[in-house]
């Protein structure tokens, strides 16, 4: 693994001559109910990426601690970066990054609210003849197992995570279970980005407190280090793959006429 912040300027020039793909990972600094530390996005992220890395033999970034999340601001805690600043410090992160041959960007994100600002940059960073792709842990790991499927916000799978990595983030005696909301009788309310009615689910962007009283969604039903850290282990296999996958990836042919191949 190169992990950028211990290597000197003569040893990073050396990576980026070995490969053009970096792995950054994305979090965010919001409330995740009263059990889970507020820092719970880019601990996990960060630990896949770092496994990552190793497995892969990829260039790995610090993770990107703060992310967008304004609407989860009614909770104490959180921290939130403007939609506007975090595409602008992602934008330069991977500026900077190109101008020393990078050209592949694995952004390992622990955060919704990060997903569409990161589609914008990978969009960005065609104009560069580079190539982004994101990679959400938990909809990575509801995938490769279903005893791994999110439940909401701050459920059983993230806590089990944060149990795994640092446990001191974890108060499950503080634990509360989940009521579910609604805006009327027949408009429930699945989480701040979904809604449902008559059985469909339907998109939206609420505030944190009107999906929870607690700052959390979903069951704790589960929750352990162990399970934690299988599907930790388990992501961090397949995103090597992918890793692998991306650098097999011939940007000539995506990008005719650049010297990106």
């Amino acid at each position: 693994m190169f992990y950028l912040p211990h290597m000197t300027s003569k040893q990073a020039k050396a990576a980026f001559r070995e490969t053009d793909l970096a792995i950054i990972p994305t979090g965010a600094v919001e409330s995740h109910g009263p059990h889970l530390g507020t820092g719970t996005d880019f601990i996990v992220a960060e630990e896949i990426a770092r496994r990552t890395a190793r497995r892969a033999n990829a260039i790995l970034l610090p993770a990107l601690p703060y992310g967008y999340s304004s609407n989860h601001s009614d909770f104490e805690g959180t921290v939130s970066l403007s939609p506007e600043s975090f595409r602008a410090v992602i934008d330069d992160i991977c500026l900077s990054l190109h101008s020393h041959g990078i050209r592949r960007f694995l952004f390992i994100n622990g955060h919704a609210g990060n997903v569409a600002l990161l589609q914008e940059v990978c969009d960005r960073l065609r104009a560069l003849d580079s190539l982004g792709c994101i990679a959400n842990w938990w909809q990575v790991v509801g995938h490769l197992s279903p005893d791994w499927m999110r439940t909401g916000h701050g459920d059983a799978i993230e806590a089990s995570a944060v149990l795994a990595i640092e446990p001191g983030a974890v108060q499950m005696a503080e634990a509360v279970p989940f009521a579910p909301k609604a805006l009327t009788e027949r408009l429930r309310v699945l989480s701040w980005d979904r809604l449902s009615f008559k059985g469909v689910v339907l998109g939206t962007w609420l505030g944190s407190r009107e999906a929870t009283d607690t700052g959390s969604t979903g069951t704790l039903e589960g929750t352990s280090a162990e399970r934690g850290d299988a599907a930790i282990d388990a992501a961090a296999s397949y995103l090597a793959d992918l890793v692998a996958e991306l650098l097999k990836v011939d940007l000539e042919d995506i990008y005719p006429g650049s010297d990106s191949g």
